[in-house]
């Protein structure tokens, strides 16, 4: 029994670690009118320059997975306002049918305390295999062990994004998600799952 533990404690971590800091919270998409994507420019807004760079090439080489043809926005025009016209012009000259529009809705740091309990050895392990311990009773098995409890400061930051493809010359709004991330303000995986999260409704909608 003892040997499962580390086993376990792995499992448990790597369950930990795979979980998605992105949730999508509502969607909606214009049936009617909504086609699948074939190409799309891939534009981040009110994202740290840094942020959107490396968000804009995440999702579009998620979208190209899916034969997207995906250009992030960055890439054309680097600098953080893109005129209408000189991206208009682009859109057409390229051919592409839908552009993305992902942007921070709002932000809020959050400050957590977390308390770590780490247990270690106060003398010599009891003699003998495990099975062997069981004999030398309960209560050596209660004294072998004892635990100290560290407490550390965390941060979090509470992200609320908004997602809105446009399609009909890309002037008509087909489909909007919003999506919740809850992750390190430094952490880059929060947005890889932001993008898996919105590519991942995109196909469930059809769109790709």
């Amino acid at each position: 029994m003892f040997s499962r533990f580390p086993i376990f404690l792995l499992v448990l971590a790597g369950l930990l670690t795979s979980c998605s800091t992105a949730q999508v919270k509502a969607t909606w998409t214009d049936a009617e009118i909504a086609e699948k994507v074939d190409s799309v420019l891939v534009v981040g807004v009110a994202i740290r320059k840094n942020r959107r760079q490396l968000f804009e090439t995440t999702l579009a080489k998620k979208l190209s997975k899916y034969g997207v043809r995906a250009i992030p926005s960055f890439t054309v025009f680097p600098k953080e306002e893109m005129s209408q016209e000189a991206t208009s012009e682009y859109i057409q000259k390229q051919k592409i049918d839908t552009v993305m529009v992902v942007k921070v809705l709002n932000s809020k740091a959050i400050k957590k305390r977390v308390a770590e309990t780490t247990a270690h050895t106060i003398r010599e392990r009891p003699l003998g295999t495990p099975y062997y311990s069981r004999f030398n009773g309960w209560y050596a098995d209660y004294t072998y062990w004892t635990t100290t409890v560290g407490t550390y400061d965390t941060g979090y930051v509470l992200s609320n994004f908004e997602a809105n493809l446009y399609q009909q010359g890309n002037t008509s709004m087909v489909w909007s998600t919003f999506v919740e991330v809850y992750a390190h303000d430094d952490d880059a995986k929060g947005v890889n799952d932001l993008a898996d999260a919105l590519v991942k409704q995109m196909k469930k909608d059809g769109l790709i």
